[in-house]
């Protein structure tokens, strides 16, 4: 009955925009909307830091950002071995591309999720206390 109670209450909070949901510092779960779609779940768990901010950082510190970089680069798969920009080169590069290119190529792709994350997606969120974001994993 929690988990559906919480659902509901997510469902129901405010669709808000980057702007906004980057400065949530609580633990909770969150919704991300491309167009009416939900297209990712997360949550939050390290209360008193901006994990809503990293949205939009780094490959390596969100998943999404990870997921929406891989499809933008046309890759099968982004292994989690790869941590650096100059690592995700080198596997651009493997797609017979020469340096300068699979460089230009991950810095417009790079650029292109930020813009999405920031201006095309909306989000929801609600708050949960930690100990009661355990009924919503699996």
């Amino acid at each position: 009955m929690k988990l559906l109670e919480s659902l509901c209450d997510l469902s129901n909070s405010e669709k808000m925009p980057f702007d906004k949901i980057k400065r949530i510092t609580e633990n909770g779960i969150y919704v991300v909307y491309r167009n009416r779609k939900a297209i990712y779940v997360g949550s939050s768990g390290t209360e008193g830091r901006a994990r809503m901010a990293e949205l939009d950082n780094h490959f390596r510190t969100h998943t999404l950002h990870r997921k929406l970089l891989q499809r933008e680069l046309g890759l099968e798969s982004l292994p989690t071995k790869i941590r650096t920009d100059n690592q995700l080169i080198e596997l651009v590069r493997e797609h017979r591309l020469n340096s300068a290119e699979a460089q230009d190529k991950v810095n417009r792709a790079k650029a292109e999720i930020k813009k999405m994350i920031r201006t095309k997606f909306r989000y929801r969120f609600y708050k949960m206390e930690r100990a009661n974001k355990a009924h919503i994993q699996p």
